[in-house]
């Protein structure tokens, strides 16, 4: 610990002498003061301060102590549930432990005394519920032999291993550890993003899938939905942690969020990082540091993570706000980019995680976001001012995951899934131009039109509201075969010269759009009855030619 002196004071950027011995991003406090802030530069002898907490109080001469290290989170059990600020200290209490440091907790060790052991290892196990169990690993940079093991009930802090390492020092390792929030985890080799998750919203399941381990982009100005769609996977999507970070949005949005995920089920897997347009740019550039290393932390126990930033732009903002001399994120982002994805663990025992990084920018995506995001979701305007939701544009937006996770949905779905899936992509990149006449179009341009439409206008969009928890996929795939029943069997009657004038407007396409409301105990007959009313209706289409 060092003690300085404040000699400047501008807002929410301070100076001061006597810390020279102090590094880049080391935490300062304030004596008496529920203040703190981080190091972001030295100039002349005097280290630059940014402030986390709005504070008027601060004055020239005024005392300022550094720790000497970086801002940390706490990582262990205990972690689900919790809502934090920026640098992770509890929303409701800021001087409150960021865990539970009474709560007693089973430790079950995976090792016995004598055991050699090396960075990475699996030591023990304690479950946080019936879904995560925490694995106590062996730090990094330590190895050696076991030396003593506590199975007792413990507290986060007890020692529940001693090592003896094969640096002659004595480790001791507890439930819960702290990490640097700026610091990647290590890990062993990084995987190339494999099967899908499953966000139950049509457009991005079948059409823009979302590789596990994968980064997600998506883009749209003002009003057009981002926030929604965010909202709307957090809900719904399957994976083992989600972690939902608001990088300074309006105060009602996170308050939004927080209703979304206050069912005993989503609290039970997430954990929101929340800052406001009202804090600090500091604390809200932090916010998603904190955010990538708490998923990180489940990742390497093997764990499959989801993790929602709102919004990069936003972000961005504070980031540039936060120090005034930089110009470009973009390695900013990139740094935090390397740290999301699917890995292998370091460890004996074969892990494999992933971090899915889906996050929302009001603006063009940067060159980082450009060369890393594999799946863009561009949203627009016209179709949000239509109440289109997902807003989502098909000419700008894409997957580069659409081939190689086919594979899964067809096995865990339907056999057929990709060859709907990609009749659909086939049909919306053949849409004619929004701006051409119709008149103009042939027949069979026609019928693609409509049948584009009905892609757009029924499956794609979704009710934001009616579908809060999304749409099953057994649905969905019932819902694609549908429409592209629809254009097989009109196009196949079109050819045999019925007037597309029938064929785009027959009854069962309003049929074919309410499918959507269907209860999904009431699929298979749904499914049935549109059918049999669709084949009559291209039947009588079919009539009408022959009756001329």
């Amino acid at each position: 610990m060092s003690k300085g002196t404040i000699t400047k004071v501008s807002g929410q950027f301070l100076a001061a002498e006597g810390l020279n011995d102090s590094g880049l991003y080391d935490v300062v406090r304030f004596p008496h003061r529920d203040i703190s802030g981080e190091i972001i530069g030295f100039e002349n002898g005097e280290a630059l301060i940014h402030l986390f907490d709005r504070a008027t109080d601060i004055e020239l001469g005024h005392s300022v102590v550094s720790d000497k290290g970086p801002v940390t989170i706490e990582l262990g059990p205990g972690l689900l549930g919790k809502i934090y600020d920026g640098i992770g200290r509890p929303l409701d209490d800021p001087d409150a432990p960021q865990l539970d440091h009474e709560k007693l907790w089973d430790f079950k060790a995976r090792v016995n005394v004598g055991d050699e052991v090396f960075g990475g290892d699996v030591l023990g196990t304690v479950a946080e519920d019936d879904k995560i169990i925490h694995k106590i690993l062996v730090p990094h940079n330590v190895s050696g032999t076991i030396r003593a093991i506590n199975e007792n009930p413990c507290k986060l802090t007890d020692i529940v291993v001693s090592i003896n390492g094969h640096d002659n020092t004595l480790h001791e390792i507890s439930i819960m550890h702290k990490w640097p929030i700026r610091a990647p985890r290590p890990f062993a080799e990084k995987l190339l993003p494999g099967e899908p998750i499953v966000t139950l919203q049509r457009a991005i399941d079948a059409i823009y899938p979302i590789a596990k381990g994968s980064i997600t982009a998506i883009c749209g100005g003002y009003s057009t939905g981002k926030t929604t769609l965010e909202y709307q996977i957090a809900a719904s999507v399957d994976v083992d942690v989600l972690v939902y970070v608001g990088c300074g949005e309006r105060g009602n949005e996170m308050l939004h969020i927080l209703d979304i995920l206050s069912s005993k089920a989503m609290t039970r897997k997430s954990v929101i990082i929340a800052t406001t347009a009202d804090m600090n740019p500091a604390m809200r550039e932090a916010s998603l540091y904190t955010g990538v290393t708490i998923a990180e932390y489940y990742r390497e126990m093997g764990c499959n993570v989801v993790l929602i930033a709102d919004s990069l732009s936003v972000w961005q903002e504070s980031l540039l706000s936060a120090y005034p001399d930089e110009h470009e994120v973009s390695p900013y982002l990139a740094r935090i980019y390397e740290r999301v994805g699917r890995v292998a663990a370091i460890g004996r025992e074969a892990r494999e995680g992933t971090i899915t990084f889906i996050a929302s920018s009001d603006r063009h995506p940067d060159p980082a976001t450009e060369r890393s995001a594999k799946v863009m979701l561009t949203l627009d305007s016209a179709l949000a001012e239509k109440k289109h939701f997902p807003a989502i544009d098909a000419i700008r937006s894409y997957s580069l995951y659409a081939e190689n996770t086919r594979e899964w949905f067809n096995k865990n779905v339907n056999d057929n899934w990709a060859k709907f899936s990609s009749k659909f992509t086939e049909l919306l990149g053949l849409a004619p131009d929004a701006d051409i006449d119709k008149d103009t179009l042939s027949d069979a341009e026609k019928l693609i039109d409509r049948t584009v439409s009905v892609i757009c206008d029924d499956f794609i969009t979704q009710d934001a509201h009616e579908e809060i928890y999304g749409c099953s996929l057994d649905k969905q795939y019932k819902y694609m075969r549908l429409i592209y029943d629809y254009y097989r069997l009109a196009k196949k009657t079109l050819d045999d010269g019925a007037p597309v004038e029938a064929l785009t407007s027959i009854s069962s396409l309003d049929e074919i759009a309410a499918f959507k409301h269907t209860e999904d105990k009431d699929l298979g007959s749904a499914y049935r009855n549109i059918i049999e009313h669709l084949n009559s209706d291209v039947q009588k289409a079919a009539t009408r030619e022959e009756g001329r």
